[in-house]
């Protein structure tokens, strides 16, 4: 009750404002419509992908940002951290937040993809608009990759992308054929301490860590911590959350590696959840 409290509370001046250009109404309408509709989608997600878990937190972001909380912050020191540490000559990213993609744009050479085009573009930055399912960069070319808290929201359709229930299942064997053999993907998304993975339907996938290494199992893990949401510090496995309500995920950081000789015809995996209960 609290956070939606705070959730309607930050959203108050974007509604005065609605209602000064007398767009208030029309927009609500609008608003009632897209969930009604997600409703429907999220009745067929949950028939496609029965290895998910399910809960209702529906939110339409194809038309603005979201706010900035203290995770963000705290992915952004890691991301950053691994970068500096890499020392790559260039970095790719697909769906990481602006404000810190123009400040490593101010140091690096950045080739960035997203669903939805910048307000704002900087000169040592190379946009691409398109979706992570069919990055357009050549096979075994990035030496560096990153993607922060952008997985989990791939093919639900809160930033206006089509519906695709196994878009971040394409999405990581993007990220695998696209990496050159020895570079690095840093990659930030949600997660839980539970057993088996849940989506918020359509604000985003909630994964088992046993998911996460099932999908990246391709690559090599280099590192990995965990940030815990209620008690706003990094923290080990063991305090994962686990219960299956809306708010309750953490927050997985993880740098992984393409191996220097690989099989190509080995694939990404599906993503299986650990066996057991589910916590």
């Amino acid at each position: 009750m609290k956070s939606e409290i705070l959730r309607l509370y930050q959203q108050l001046p974007a509604y005065l404002s609605l209602l000064r250009r007398g767009q208030l109404f029309s927009v609500l309408a609008a608003h009632r419509q897209y969930v009604v509709q997600q409703r429907d989608r999220m009745a067929v997600f949950q028939e496609q992908c029965p290895e998910f878990s399910i809960v209702e937190e529906i939110i339409d972001r194809s038309s603005h940002g979201i706010q900035h909380a203290d995770y963000q912050i705290a992915q952004f020191w890691y991301a950053s951290r691994a970068i500096a540490a890499l020392v790559p000559a260039e970095v790719y990213d697909i769906g990481s937040h602006r404000p810190w993609l123009i400040g490593v744009a101010a140091g690096l050479r950045l080739h960035t993809l997203d669903v939805r085009p910048p307000d704002l573009s900087v000169p040592t930055e190379v946009f691409h608009e398109g979706l992570a399912e069919k990055l357009p960069w050549q096979s075994d070319s990035v030496e560096c990759l990153t993607s922060l808290c952008a997985l989990e929201h791939f093919g639900l359709g809160s930033y206006g992308d089509p519906y695709d229930p196994h878009a971040d299942l394409k999405a990581v064997a993007e990220m695998h054929r696209v990496l050159r053999p020895g570079g690095h993907l840093i990659l930030t998304t949600l997660c839980t301490g539970r057993n088996k993975s849940f989506v918020r339907f359509n604000a985003g996938r909630v994964y088992s860590l046993g998911r996460l290494h099932e999908m990246l199992g391709a690559l090599e893990v280099v590192d990995e911590t965990f940030f815990s949401m209620p008690l706003q510090r990094f923290v080990s496995k063991s305090e994962l959350q686990t219960q299956l309500v809306p708010h309750a995920w953490d927050i997985y950081f993880g740098t992984w590696k393409k191996p220097l000789q690989y099989d190509r015809g080995v694939g990404i995996g599906r993503g299986k959840d650990s066996t057991g209960s589910d916590g």
